[in-house]
């Protein structure tokens, strides 16, 4: 199961002040900060601080809607693991393994 999971992960690479996701984006995805950093910012402001091991994006694809903020990273080195939630190839392994949410 854990070799079938790691087939859905992408690993993004960001550096500084690019954007992991923008405010008012469909949830498509949960990241997984791997290295780096990066901050939720809402209204030009920075509101939290997002470290290795943080994830990111899950409170809008759980709920089912749309991005509430900005993910903005602050480092020239930030890594980040995505997993498509709502991709059609992996709902049944979602399904199958609720205890990995």
């Amino acid at each position: 199961d854990l070799k079938t999971l790691l087939g859905f992960i992408t690993v993004l690479g960001f550096k500084q002040t690019q954007h992991l996701c923008y405010r008012g984006d469909d949830a498509k995805c949960v990241g997984l900060l791997l290295r780096g950093a990066a901050e939720v910012v809402m209204d030009e402001r920075s509101i939290l601080n997002i470290a290795p091991g943080d994830f990111l994006g899950e409170m809008a694809v759980f709920q089912g809607g749309k991005r509430g903020a900005d993910v903005v990273s602050v480092d020239n080195r930030t890594l980040v693991a995505t997993f498509p939630i709502n991709s059609a190839q992996n709902v049944g392994f979602v399904d199958k393994h609720p205890d990995l949410w």
